[in-house]
């Protein structure tokens, strides 16, 4: 296996058009809120979710959308066996989970990251 090329910690989304930064925002905003647990792994997070119709193909256009604007986290997804919940994998060195982390607190819902003692943006 090839070693990752250290990355700058920033996401770029001029990689996206404008209509496909609206759009993409919006996707993982709705996809995000309905993350159900954290998960703290040593090299990062692991969100899950209860598996739907219509969720791997909403993780895997986050999955392919997300690495292109941010290439210093490490994606991952992984599916229980029988119908069991999905989880998106976010990793990295330790300021790309930090990022993350800062990340996370707000998009997904307070309570689970609340529960992952990720903290709480209150407003």
């Amino acid at each position: 296996m090839q070693k990752a090329q250290q990355c700058a910690i920033a996401c770029d989304t001029t990689v996206f058009s404008p209509a496909e930064r609206e759009r993409f925002t919006a996707a993982a905003t709705r996809l995000l809120q309905t993350t159900v647990e954290v998960v703290t792994r040593p090299d990062g997070y692991a969100l899950r979710f209860e598996d739907a119709p219509d969720l791997l193909p909403q993780l895997l256009d986050f999955f392919v959308h997300d690495r292109q604007c941010c290439p210093f986290i490490r994606h991952t997804l992984d599916s229980d066996p029988n119908g069991g919940p999905l989880w998106l994998g976010l990793g990295g060195s330790p300021a790309a989970q930090a990022y993350i982390a800062s990340e996370l607190v707000r998009a997904i819902p307070a309570a689970v990251a609340q529960a992952a003692g990720l903290g709480c943006c209150c407003e």
